[in-house]
């Protein structure tokens, strides 16, 4: 039981830290954070979800939760993926979604590219 609860007080503690990942239903990482610079994040999403905004959403949730200013920038392609800013051209066609929040200017949004364009 002891080492039970320290496999999984341990797997937390280490969520917490370092570079933020959910894993997908296949073992593998639905989203991958890349960057984090400021209140930038940069993360490569798989395929399926990119145009999943509930997925998408709960990410958002996790990566921004309890900040004021958050951005996150989403890709499905990793070799088309920035790590910091500032953003190419070809890195912002490339987007798969992105998200913007300013507690200050009333801002909390996230745009889908596949449904809302960008």
């Amino acid at each position: 039981m002891k080492r039970t609860i320290l496999i999984v007080l341990g797997s937390l503690i280490l969520s917490a830290c370092g570079t933020s990942s959910t894993p997908a239903s296949s073992g593998a990482l639905a989203f991958e954070v890349i960057g984090n610079v400021d209140q930038y994040r940069f993360v490569v999403v798989d395929k399926p979800l990119a145009s999943d905004r509930a997925s998408l959403q709960l990410e958002v949730n996790h990566l921004c939760g309890g900040e004021t200013l958050c951005t996150i920038y989403f890709w499905d392609d990793a070799a088309q993926a920035a790590t910091e800013p500032p953003l190419s051209e070809a890195q912002r066609k490339a987007l798969a979604a992105y998200y913007e929040l300013d507690k200050s200017q009333g801002l909390d949004k996230l745009t889908v590219c596949a449904l809302d364009g960008c």
